[in-house]
């Protein structure tokens, strides 16, 4: 788009648009050639001419910008541009680089991949560490300002492609809940994501959050909505009363304790429900050690990458056409710019899909052995787009008996596992004539020189360590499987 001068401010690329706003990349500049990207928000037409809404949208704006926390969209200014009824009200805030998570979710399954526990246990966690500093705010005078974000979303939880998690849209979610605002479009989609004393219209606390938080979780990994139906009335019954299914039966690779920790959150009763976020991120951050799940921006930083490498090449494209727009400013040349604001596109529905059996069909097929219920979902995403398919194993024995059936171009195994451990696989699989020239790779926390060189002796190709290193990985399985073509 052609930029355009708004405020102090430059819009330089339309991001998109909810049900309440539209939002623009932008560009503030200063003496000295400083240059500042960011993001404005202009509240639609229609919500502006509202005095109501204005009201309750500048106070929580105020309380926004109060919020400081590094899984929080920082808010750094406020304001309207223009005169009486034409005039627009925004909100300026932190350019976060990367997808929210309703889009991630889809992106996932487009790849025909879950999402793996432990990202959508590392996002829950972050998410509530964002919900705990709101719900711990307090004003000038020490008094808990009780804030209550009300729209906990997919939508509003943006992930970036370094790996960090944000909660956005804090100042707007409280305002958008009053007034007559249920009536505007998109707003009905929200219903899903309420917590059932809202949906009724009682009273609410912070516990709100955390059963929308639930929510969300547990779509991310069940692939599926969870409570939204056909029309407006239907979804706030299933709010209410549908029965929430537990993700251990849907998925094999969820822990029991994760049922226990989304059954409490996920309490009609707020009575019931985990009485603060910490205590929730508490209880992720066990289940985390507990299971040994994966939980880092490094984890996560490297599947955003992998999922969204063309829009990322895209968006750079982008982003160098907007730096030519920056030097030409600085240098005090005069841009050419747009006459007025355009219209942003139309929102994306949130609606997610279930990964089905009929994903496309590939051509190589990689056994991965490990008794690790999450490792297996790891390292799917994490080899995204090298077009493979994937057969699973949870031991050595049940490994080799699936090596022999489905005659896979990649063995990747841990070093201990019950019956049948690593290297006594390794060894039985280069024993076999029909798939002893099988590449084995060994993926293992055990990495020092004695192990290295006892899976040498067994006969494996390469061992690498856990934590894993995305780019390494991808690599040597490149590499292995490139040469097992010419074998």
């Amino acid at each position: 788009m052609t930029p355009v001068k708004f405020s102090r401010y430059y819009l330089v690329r339309n991001l998109g648009a909810g049900g309440m706003a539209q939002t623009y990349r932008a560009k503030l500049f200063a003496e000295h050639g400083f240059v500042k990207t960011l993001v404005v928000k202009l509240i639609l037409p229609q919500f502006a001419a509202d005095p109501r809404f204005l009201s309750m949208f500048i106070d929580e704006a105020k309380l926004a910008a109060g919020l400081a926390h590094g899984n929080i969209v920082s808010v750094f200014d406020f304001g309207s541009c223009g005169e009486g009824r034409e005039a627009r009200y925004f909100i300026a805030m932190e350019h976060v680089w990367g997808r929210d998570l309703a889009t991630f979710v889809r992106g996932c399954q487009a790849a025909g991949q879950r999402v793996p526990v432990d990202l959508a246990v590392y996002v829950a966690s972050e998410v509530s560490h964002a919900l705990a500093h709101a719900h711990k705010r307090r004003d000038a005078s020490g008094r808990l300002v009780r804030i209550v974000h009300r729209d906990v979303t997919p939508s509003n939880i943006l992930l970036s492609f370094e790996g960090e998690v944000k909660l956005a849209d804090f100042g707007i979610a409280k305002a958008v809940t009053g007034g007559h605002a249920a009536a505007e479009p998109g707003f009905a989609g929200k219903l899903a994501y309420m917590a059932p004393e809202q949906a009724l219209g009682e009273p609410l606390d912070h516990r709100s959050d955390l059963f929308s938080l639930g929510i969300v979780l547990h779509e991310a990994l069940a692939g599926q909505r969870l409570f939204r139906r056909p029309s407006a009335h239907a979804t706030l019954q299933a709010v209410v009363e549908a029965p929430i299914p537990r993700l251990s039966e849907m998925r094999e690779d969820v822990p029991v304790a994760l049922d226990d920790i989304l059954a409490r959150a996920l309490e009609r009763d707020p009575a019931a429900r985990y009485s603060s976020a910490d205590e929730l991120a508490r209880d992720l951050a066990a289940l985390s050690r507990n299971e040994e799940l994966e939980m880092s921006s490094t984890f996560l930083g490297a599947l955003m990458r992998r999922v969204f490498a063309k829009e990322i090449e895209s968006d750079e494209k982008e982003m160098r056409e907007e730096r030519a727009f920056e030097e030409s400013f600085v240098r005090g040349e005069k841009p050419k710019l747009g006459a007025e604001v355009p219209a942003a596109p139309a929102p994306v529905d949130e609606e997610v899909t279930i990964v089905g059996d009929d994903a496309p069909a590939v051509r190589r097929k990689i056994l991965i052995v490990d008794d690790a219920k999450t490792i297996h979902e790891v390292l799917k995403v994490y080899l995204l787009g090298l077009d493979f398919d994937f057969a699973l194993a949870r031991n050595g024995r049940e490994g080799l008996e699936v090596a022999r059936a489905e005659r896979p171009d990649l063995i990747i195994s841990d070093l201990n596992m019950p019956e049948m451990d690593g290297i006594e696989l390794c060894r039985a699989v280069r024993s076999d004539p029909e798939i002893g020239s099988t590449p084995f790779l060994f993926i293992s926390s055990r990495a020092a020189p004695q192990d290295r060189q006892a899976t040498r002796e067994a006969g494996a190709d390469e061992h690498l360590a856990k934590p894993l290193d995305a780019d390494e990985l991808v690599h040597t399985v490149k590499t292995l499987t490139n040469r097992s073509d010419t074998v």
